[in-house]
C-alpha cells in the first residue's frame, strides 16, 4: 500500500508526537509498505531523536511561524515568560507578567487557529501535491494531529485528488480539556474532519466524543512502547541496602501547575518523616521552575531535583533506573480518555507507576487493572507504596513478573494492525472527488 504520511513533528525533532509517528513509519516500512512522509524544519527543538528511517522519504518543508512578528516586538526571552506564566503556581506571578499572560491568551484565541502551525499548511500542501503530480499517487493519506494543521492539509489534498484520508487525533481538537477555542476553530473542525474516510485516536472515550460527532469510522489506536527500545529489567533493588542510596521516584515531560501537578506526592512525603531520608524525586523536561517552589511550600525541596530535559535515548535510561515512575493527570473528568504515549514507555520500563490525579481515568485503570502499580490520591496509600517498595524487595520483583507477564500486548507493532485494518477499509471504499 502507498501511504503518504503527515507528521509536522518527526524525528530527528525530539517530540513525544515524533516518537509515534517515527516509529508507525518505520513499522509500515518493515511490513513492506510504501511511504511518504511530510513534515517540517526548522521546529526549534533538539534534534536528538534517533532516525530509524531514511532521510530520503521525509521531505522537510519550510513554513511560517505566526509568532515571528510577536516575538521579534517582545523578543524571544519575553514570549518565553509569557507563555510560562499559565504554568506557575496562583500567586506567584507579578500583575504584569499575569497582564502578558492575558494578552497571550487573546493573541493565542485570534492567531492560532487552529495552531501556531497553520503556516506550515501552504508548504505541506504544495509539497504534498508535488509528489503526487510527479507520479506517486497514494492509496490513502494518514495525517497525525497535533498540530491540527496536518488534517487540513490531508482534508484538501483528499478532496483535489480523489484519495481517501485518515486522521490521527492524539488529542481531540475543540473537545481538547487542556485549550479554549472560538467558534471559527469549531467550525474549521467541522469542516475539516467531515471529509475523513476514517478518524483514529488513542482510546475508547475519545472515539466516543468522535463517533458522537461525524459519520465517518471512529478506531482506537493507542501509542505503545517498542520492545527493540528497553532490554530487559534490571530488576528492583532493595534501599536499605545500601547505607546511602535513596528510593528515586522519576518524573520525565510536561507539567501544568495546578493539573498535572505533583503536589500530593510532596504533601504524602512531608507527612511521613521516615520517607524524608530516603526518597529522591527528579523531574526532567521544560518551565518546571514551579516545581521547586512547590516542593519549598511543603518543605520537601531538598528530596526533589529538577533537570533540563534529555533525549529520548537518555530519558528511557534514566526510566529504567528508577524504583518508581510518577504519572500526573488533571483530575477532572474531561481526563478520562487520556492515554499518553509516557504511560507506554513506562510500561516498558518495567517498573512500578504511581499514577496521581484522575484516579477513575483509562490510564489510572490501566495500571491498577495490569497490576502494574496503583492509582491514588490517599496520602497514606501513596506513602505505603514507597514505603512498602522501599523496605520490601520481594515486592520490586513481583512487579517485575507481572510486567514480564503483561506488558507485552501494550508494544506498539500490536497497535499497528489496528491502524492497517483502517488502511485497508478505507482504501477499498470509493471515494468522491478528483483533480480540480
Amino acid at each position: 500500500m502507498r501511504i503518504l504520511f503527515l507528521s509536522y513533528f518527526f524525528p530527528p525533532y525530539n517530540a513525544i508526537g515524533a516518537v509515534r509517528t517515527g516509529k508507525l513509519v518505520k513499522l509500515l516500512l518493515q511490513e513492506g509498505h510504501d511511504v511518504r512522509v511530510i513534515s517540517a524544519t526548522r521546529q526549534g527543538l533538539p534534534q536528538n531523536l534517533d532516525m530509524d528511517i531514511s532521510k530520503s522519504l521525509v521531505s522537510y518543508t519550510d513554513w511560517v511561524d505566526v509568532d515571528m512578528f510577536l516575538a521579534r516586538a517582545l523578543g524571544k526571552r519575553a514570549i518565553t515568560k509569557i507563555k510560562s506564566t499559565s504554568a506557575a503556581p496562583n500567586g506567584r506571578v507579578g500583575s504584569l507578567r499575569r497582564l502578558l499572560g492575558m494578552a497571550s491568551q487573546l493573541y493565542v484565541s485570534w492567531m492560532h487557529v487552529p495552531d501556531r502551525y497553520i503556516g506550515w499548511y501552504p508548504f505541506a500542501r504544495r509539497a504534498s501535491m508535488q509528489l503526487i503530480d510527479n507520479g506517486w499517487r497514494p492509496d490513502v493519506i494518514y495525517a497525525s494531529a497535533t498540530p491540527y494543521t496536518a488534517l487540513m492539509v490531508a482534508a484538501s489534498i483528499g478532496k483535489k485528488y480523489g484519495i481517501p484520508w485518515v486522521g490521527e487525533l492524539r488529542d481531540l481538537w475543540t473537545d481538547n480539556p487542556y485549550a479554549r477555542h472560538r467558534a471559527l476553530s469549531k467550525w474549521l473542525e467541522q469542516r475539516t474532519l467531515r471529509s475523513a474516510a476514517a478518524l483514529v485516536t488513542v482510546s475508547e472515550p475519545l472515539a466516543n466524543v468522535l463517533r458522537g460527532k461525524y459519520k465517518c469510522p471512529c478506531g482506537v489506536v493507542m501509542n505503545g512502547f517498542d520492545a527493540e527500545d528497553f532490554p530487559a529489567s534490571t530488576g528492583h533493588v532493595d534501599v536499605e541496602s545500601g547505607s546511602d542510596r535513596r528510593l528515586r521516584i522519576v518524573y520525565t515531560g510536561q507539567l501544568y501547575a495546578g493539573r498535572r501537578d505533583p503536589t500530593v506526592l510532596f504533601d504524602a512525603i512531608n507527612r511521613s518523616p521516615g520517607l524524608k531520608s530516603k526518597v529522591q524525586i527528579d523531574f526532567y523536561g521544560r518551565n518546571l521552575e514551579w516545581v521547586s517552589a512547590r516542593a519549598y511550600e511543603y518543605g520537601v525541596e531538598h528530596l526533589v531535583k529538577v533537570h533540563d530535559p534529555v533525549s529520548r535515548r537518555e530519558a528511557i535510561n534514566i526510566q529504567r533506573q528508577a524504583d518508581i515512575l510518577l504519572l500526573l493527570t488533571w483530575n477532572d473528568p474531561r481526563e478520562r480518555g487520556v492515554l499518553t504515549g509516557k504511560l507506554f514507555e513506562y510500561i516498558g520500563s518495567s517498573r512500578p507507576i504511581l499514577v496521581l490525579g484522575h484516579v477513575e481515568g483509562d490510564a489510572a485503570n490501566l495500571v491498577r487493572d495490569e497490576g502494574f502499580g496503583i492509582a491514588s490520591n490517599d496520602l497514606a496509600d501513596i506513602a505505603n507504596f514507597i514505603h512498602t517498595l522501599m523496605s520490601d524487595p520481594s515486592v520490586g520483583s513481583s512487579y517485575n513478573n507481572v510486567f514480564r507477564a503483561r506488558a507485552g500486548k501494550y508494544e506498539r507493532r500490536q497497535q499497528l494492525i489496528k491502524l492497517l485494518d483502517v488502511f485497508n477499509t478505507v482504501s477499498a471504499t470509493p471515494q468522491k472527488g478528483g483533480r480540480e
